[in-house]
């Protein structure tokens, strides 16, 4: 004995009943007409979206609030070059493993800098100490000249 051995007879499914004519192209000049799709209908969209945006302080009550940044300043957004519309800036959240990579970063950039800096001040220490030997090489040289030029003038004049 299978399955599908056994056979049911499927009963009749009586008619459907008729559906009401549809009204003629005249009458479908009844039904109001859409507005201009174009410029007038977006910017009255993004219009309406804006002036019911109500930005929530859910940072009310929370230390360090003042590392947040200022949600008093403005934001100009500025549509097709004639329209400006202003909305309140809004807090910016990131991911704190890529916040911790920044402040790696940041902290390395500045033992970099202060190691640079470091290197620089032994440089101007050298560059001091070669233009002080330079100077006391340059002031023997001068009297090493006058010397002898008293010699040739004293031993050489009366030849």
């Amino acid at each position: 004995m299978g399955l599908f051995e056994k056979k049911e007879k499927i009963p009749d499914i009586p008619e459907l009943p008729k559906l009401p004519e549809l009204p003629k192209e005249s009458e479908s000049h009844m039904l109001p007409s859409l507005p201009g799709i174009g410029e007038n209908l977006n910017r009255e969209i993004v219009k309406s979206a804006v002036d019911e945006y109500e930005p929530k302080d859910n940072f009310r009550g929370i230390p360090g609030k003042a590392d947040l940044p200022d949600t008093e300043r403005k934001r100009t957004l500025e549509i097709s070059g004639t329209e400006k519309m202003t909305k309140q800036a809004e807090p910016v959240f990131i991911r704190i493993d890529k916040f911790q990579s920044a402040q790696k970063n940041f902290n390395d950039v500045k033992n970099k800098i202060k190691s640079a800096e470091a290197v620089l001040r032994k440089i101007d220490e050298v560059k001091l100490k070669e233009n002080a030997e330079i100077s006391s090489l340059t002031g023997e040289l001068e009297k090493i000249k006058a010397r002898l030029k008293e010699i040739d003038a004293n031993v050489f004049s009366r030849i």
